[in-house]
């Protein structure tokens, strides 16, 4: 008996275009997501009971920073990303900000991890005193890594900790999700596999990430990431595999 259905294509949602970063927002029952390519991207949401309909009309946050990978924590705050345009390229960097303040034109961000590096896919616990990202820093084993910081007795942020050689290579891990502070989701494409970018869990145990095992229910032969899990149990990742609308598309699955 495989542990997750076969993923489907959330149809009401894609475009011809990307279709990617999901995220939930709990207290709403809303699923985040972003659509497009360049400056034509969005990020998008809808109620997600409106996916039991074949038509859904989702509406676009009205952020002017356009955050993706949106991630809500149970204190009323919301990391994201967001690029801006540094002295020589654009940059990825990460903030937070009051959760209702995002359904706003101009929101309070606070800075998180701002520096020259590339920083994306923020991930917390529950309590958001631990966040996991991605970074192209130095002192990584590869490309982008996972890294973590945790919120010290004084309210500020620990350095940025690798998390380890179990979880990064000399390829590229990205997306991490946190389902509790022990167990945490992510894609690589520096593990072999089927395909490119693939899904994968580790579990923390005495302070250290176990070597990652791949879902090889979810998994196909070419990227799968962004993954997500709700607490129903139904999980959102995107892919570009074969039979998709266009690009990354976002699919649906369930743990059984």
């Amino acid at each position: 008996m495989t542990e997750w259905l076969i993923p489907q294509n959330v149809e009401q949602l894609n475009t011809t275009d990307d279709d990617f970063a999901p995220g939930f927002f709990a207290k709403k029952s809303l699923l985040f997501y972003t659509s497009g390519i360049g400056s034509r991207r969005t990020t998008k949401y809808c109620g997600l009971s409106q996916l039991d309909k074949q038509s859904v009309s989702p509406q676009s946050l009205p952020m002017r920073q356009k955050p993706v990978f949106l991630r809500f924590t149970s204190q009323n705050r919301v990391f994201f990303s967001a690029s801006f345009l540094g002295e020589r390229r654009s940059q990825m960097s990460i903030y937070s900000a009051n959760q209702d303040s995002i359904f706003h034109t101009t929101s309070s961000l606070t800075p998180l991890i701002t520096d020259a590096s590339y920083n994306s896919h923020p991930t917390s616990d529950a309590t958001g005193n631990l966040i996991i990202f991605s970074s192209d820093r130095a002192g990584g084993f590869g490309g982008t890594d996972l890294w973590m910081i945790t919120k010290l007795a004084d309210n500020t942020w620990s350095e940025p900790e690798n998390i380890g050689e179990n979880i990064n290579t000399s390829g590229n891990e990205i997306t991490p999700f946190l389902v509790s502070s022990d167990t945490l989701y992510f894609s690589s494409n520096g593990m072999g596999g089927k395909g490119g970018y693939e899904i994968m869990i580790s579990l923390r145990e005495q302070g250290v990430w176990q070597p990652p095992i791949p879902l090889t229910d979810i998994n196909s032969e070419n990227n799968d990431s962004d993954f997500i899990i709700l607490p129903d149990k139904r999980a959102f990742f995107s892919s570009d595999r074969v039979g998709g609308k266009g690009g990354l598309d976002l699919y649906m699955t369930k743990r059984q």
